[in-house]
């Protein structure tokens, strides 16, 4: 009974700050698994990040402080229980205390919500007792970021698992792996003087579920970054590459409700 009194006398509050237009945004997740799934994998390649918030989606973007990775959370409307947003605002977020504060709310009902003036984001876990955490928004000094405009010469859609593996594998021998994309299959290899490792995924043997080639392309990438990455594939079992040769790659992972997240990795530089 107290509860249902709490929930009522918070929704009371929040319809009169939306009537006097204090309310910039508020999204409630009634399972916010893939959310901290997602915001875990970004932490482990940025800190601080651009918060986008519009009508119709947020946005959270950021570039590695050696800008070789770009990581973009995508989460339309649809992804969310509840979504209030009236007009278009840029934030900053500090993305390690954010993961830290949603890694205690656990499977509970989540409720953010970003008052006018506040500069703090109110992350409310409602389970068996209600919590309430602030945290200070940081002051953006960038412009939005975009993504690279590329046209891809290449496309295929794989299972997130096998491919995790060829890192690991690829790890033993080197710090870097070279993606090779050919008509019918991606090849996956890695050499030094400890030994080297090809690895062929293919629609064939179940690890490729579809690809598109409209020109053989080849590019490197740094182990350590795809291992970062790749954190982010527990939230689907299938995953998006694209590359063109010596170009980012780009890699997506699909989430519940049409949100996405995906990276942008810049290419080793052969010599």
């Amino acid at each position: 009974m107290l509860f249902l009194l709490l929930l009522l006398e918070s929704l009371i509050r929040i319809a009169k700050l939306i009537s006097r237009g204090l309310i910039m945004f508020k999204f409630v997740l009634r399972d916010p698994r893939s959310l901290k799934m997602a915001i875990n994998a970004m932490s482990r390649l940025i800190t601080e990040a651009n918060m986008q918030y519009k009508p119709e989606c947020i946005i959270i973007q950021a570039l590695d402080s050696s800008r070789i990775v770009m990581v973009d959370l995508n989460m339309p409307k649809t992804y969310f229980e509840d979504y209030i947003c009236d007009k278009e605002e840029l934030l900053g977020i500090n993305v390690e205390l954010l993961e830290d504060v949603l890694r205690r709310c656990r499977a509970e009902e989540l409720e953010v919500l970003y008052e006018d003036g506040s500069g703090r984001l109110k992350i409310t876990a409602r389970g068996k007792g209600v919590r309430t955490f602030r945290i200070p928004l940081l002051t953006t000094t960038t412009d939005k970021i975009r993504a690279p405009s590329f046209t891809f010469k290449c496309r295929a859609n794989i299972l997130s698992d096998p491919f995790k593996a060829t890192i690991d594998d690829a790890a033993l021998f080197s710090d870097y792996l070279k993606i090779v994309f050919g008509e019918n299959a991606i090849v996956v290899s890695a050499s030094s003087e400890k030994g080297d490792l090809e690895t062929r995924l293919t629609v064939e043997d179940g690890s490729v579920i579809s690809i598109e080639v409209d020109e053989p392309s080849r590019a490197s990438y740094s182990i350590e970054y795809l291992n970062n990455i790749m954190t982010a594939s527990k939230l689907s079992d299938i995953m998006m590459l694209q590359l063109s040769t010596n170009s980012p790659l780009n890699i997506q992972f699909m989430m519940d409700g049409g949100a996405k997240i995906q990276y942008y990795l810049a290419p080793r530089v052969e010599e």
